[in-house]
């Protein structure tokens, strides 16, 4: 941890002031535009969406260190611009946003930003949809619910794209083909010495460093609705991992699940699938001798719904595989609740909570140690109140605990309250000025362009 302390983001020169001056200007070169400068018919063809969130933090214990807690506090500021076209045919979101979070303890201070398109063609049996994002984004952010090694001063920079197939076999079947790359690379920083933990600064075998990694997968998918209650579906999907680095490896899975959703009642619905997935890993490093293997594995989904008009239940459970920063691909298993109540239309109460358990599947960490000797326990609930009180001004105050342990250390818990503020302006519609206004949410497509998804 000693040899990361006095680092600061390449970011850290940006001014938040600059910052929160482009984006007023960006949505007054929007709210100003007249008819002349976009045409006439922009508001038939031309959605825009934009928010400003704005949010107070304090945490306890910042790197989830069992024995060198840091609390820090914090602002955030989370500004958005969307900009949507819908057609019969296609339609196409752009969305840029960013997250400037500045602490008293400048350690943890940086920037993230990203810039994510979603679009989709129609044809009369098919549907070709692509997303893509890219960003760049302080990696402890993002590595505190992935792999619970936390680094601070680390960039890393994030790319992704997602083309998808969907033909319409018959009336009451699909078949689906898709696509997904993704590439993450870390920047800054600096790694502790080998064999010592970057959350402790203690002997340990967690690794300390992160690790480059393009990974891969292809999904080949068939849907079939049974009736109006019970659709099954099966895929097939290969998932191939290469990390680079001084530890580097090749990891490949091929799987098979079945899977299906049915509706119980109006207010019950369930989901579930179940499969197998054989792993290859091979070691590329230079110099080392480790050897190659191989694993058979389980794979599954199960949740169930309830939804009512005030209130939202559901619990469930998972079994999936995903790529990491830490050289490894992670086998996660967990189990979550989540709970939602309207007490009024503008004032309601959000409760999540998930227990996991991840381990590696095999291959070398970055900290030199056995991939196989890699394992995170993990706990965490959010308590949320979300208060809509005006039009397009939203309140929302929060608590998070997270408890963790991770394997050859002792367990480590936080606590964090956050307290934000978000300002909406929606979408754009015309005034007899012949002005253009963004404070209407009517109609808007919100496509996500989240694609960091678990692979099965």
């Amino acid at each position: 941890m000693a040899g990361v302390k006095g680092t600061k983001s390449r970011f850290s020169s940006v001014s938040p002031y600059k910052i929160g001056l482009f984006f007023l200007a960006c949505m007054a070169l929007c709210k100003g535009a007249t008819a002349s400068d976009w045409g006439d018919s922009v508001s038939e063809w031309l959605d825009l969406k934009a928010s400003l969130v704005q949010q107070l933090q304090y945490n306890d214990n910042m790197t989830l260190s069992p024995t060198q807690p840091q609390a820090a506090s914090g602002y955030f500021l989370n500004p958005s611009l969307q900009a949507i076209h819908t057609s019969e045919s296609y339609n196409i979101s752009v969305k840029a946003q960013g997250n400037i979070k500045r602490y008293d303890n400048s350690l943890f201070d940086c920037e993230n930003y990203s810039v994510g398109l979603n679009s989709q063609y129609k044809t009369r049996r098919s549907v070709f949809k692509m997303t893509g994002t890219y960003g760049s984004s302080c990696a402890y952010s993002t590595q505190a619910q992935e792999t619970g090694v936390i680094i601070p001063g680390v960039q890393s920079t994030n790319y992704n794209l997602a083309p998808t197939w969907i033909w319409q076999l018959t009336p009451l079947s699909q078949v689906n083909l898709g696509v997904n790359y993704t590439n993450r690379s870390y920047s800054g920083g600096a790694s502790s010495t080998k064999g010592t933990s970057s959350t402790t600064g203690t002997s340990s075998t967690a690794p300390t460093s992160y690790q480059n990694y393009d990974s891969y997968t292809i999904n080949l998918g068939l849907n079939h609705a049974w009736d109006r209650y019970l659709s099954l579906n099966e895929g097939l999907y290969f998932m191939d991992s290469q990390y680079m680095g001084s530890n580097a490896s090749t990891q490949r899975s091929i799987g098979l699940q079945l899977g299906g959703q049915y509706a119980i009642s109006e207010r019950w619905s369930a989901n579930f699938s179940a499969g197998i997935r054989r792993t290859e890993i091979q070691s590329n490093s230079t110099g080392t001798s480790s050897p190659n293997s191989s694993s058979m594995s389980p794979l599954g989904n199960a949740s169930l719904i309830y939804q009512s008009d005030p209130s939202m239940f559901s619990i469930g459970y998972s079994n999936t595989i995903m790529p990491s920063a830490l050289g490894l691909t992670m086998q996660n298993q967990s189990v979550t609740a989540r709970y939602s109540y309207k007490f009024t239309p503008h004032l309601s109460l959000n409760i999540n909570s998930i227990a996991l358990q991840s381990e590696s599947l095999g291959g070398q960490s970055t900290a030199g140690t056995k991939a196989s000797s890699y394992s995170r326990e993990t706990f965490s609930n959010t308590v949320a109140v979300v208060w809509d009180f005006m039009k397009n001004w939203q309140l929302k105050g929060s608590y998070l605990y997270r408890w963790q342990k991770i394997q050859g250390e002792a367990s480590a818990e936080s606590n964090t309250v956050m307290l934000s503020l978000n300002y909406a302006l929606d979408e754009i519609e015309e005034l007899d000025t012949g002005k253009y206004n963004m404070f209407d949410n009517t109609n808007v497509y919100s496509g996500t362009i989240e694609n960091r998804q678990p692979w099965f």
